[in-house]
């Protein structure tokens, strides 16, 4: 019998992929996150019996990527499971754990510089310009810009990659190693810097002339001591003990 994933069974899955991470834990970090964002399509391709317990134990083992590009992860193994559901011998269960932790690796990578580390700070600082820069009830346009650019890319992913996944196998492999993101995190981290920029003379324009000779050299001094490596806590207990003694010498920004 020939058991085929519906647009049913893809949109519950894209649904459950947001909750790749609710149930994270130490030791198979997002295993149950992704059994439960999948267990539409084994409910689908296997009967009640061993084989559907077998694939619920398969898709138990270690896994962890960034959430949003897991979902082409879960659209790869859709397809593959399918496959080795109604064609026996096509594909084997090593080879959907193996593509499984092929692509968990690099797509953790493009996830996390893409969203963590570019487009989420590029859209706060664009919704914190807005904020500064617009007048009365207009500054709410700054929240909803963050909150819509963000997460229309976020969505996209999510949802477009599950079904670029599960359209083209194992061949979106191919067209992920050809998708030059490097290319656009820098374009987007010069756009922020930019719009830092900007920020900075908008805060600093009502400063005098000591305000602006201070507030420019721990600018400076910080980014010297990220430059150097220094620990995130150090970097912390520093702003706030520079913080204190700014007060102590009544120089007030």
């Amino acid at each position: 019998m020939n058991r085929a994933i519906t647009k049913l069974d893809l949109f519950k899955m894209m649904h459950r992929s947001f909750y790749i991470q609710a149930v994270w834990n130490f030791e198979r970090l997002q295993n149950l996150g992704f059994l439960f964002t999948v267990v539409p399509m084994i409910k689908r391709l296997y009967p009640k019996g061993p084989a559907r317990i077998e694939a619920l134990q398969r898709h138990l083992e270690f896994f962890n990527t960034h959430p949003y590009t897991a979902s082409f992860v879960v659209g790869v193994t859709t397809s593959m499971e399918e496959k080795m559901a109604n064609q026996p011998g096509t594909v084997k269960p090593e080879d959907i754990r193996s593509i499984k932790a092929i692509m968990s690796g690099p797509l953790a990578a493009i996830g996390d510089a893409f969203f963590w580390a570019s487009l989420r700070p590029f859209s706060a600082l664009i919704g914190i310009l807005m904020i500064l820069t617009l007048d009365g009830n207009a500054k709410l346009i700054g929240p909803v810009f963050f909150l819509f650019f963000f997460n229309f890319f976020g969505l996209y992913i999510r949802f477009g990659g599950l079904a670029k996944g599960y359209m083209l196998g194992t061949g979106v492999v191919d067209i992920l190693k050809k998708f030059d993101t490097q290319d656009l995190i820098t374009v987007i981290n010069l756009l922020g810097l930019i719009g830092l920029g900007v920020l900075l003379m908008l805060y600093a324009a009502d400063f005098n002339l000591w305000q602006n000779i201070i507030f420019f050299s721990t600018l400076l001094m910080a980014y010297g001591l990220i430059r150097k490596k220094v620990y995130t806590n150090i970097l912390i207990y520093g702003v706030l003990a520079w913080g204190v003694l700014l007060y102590y010498l009544n120089i007030n920004f």
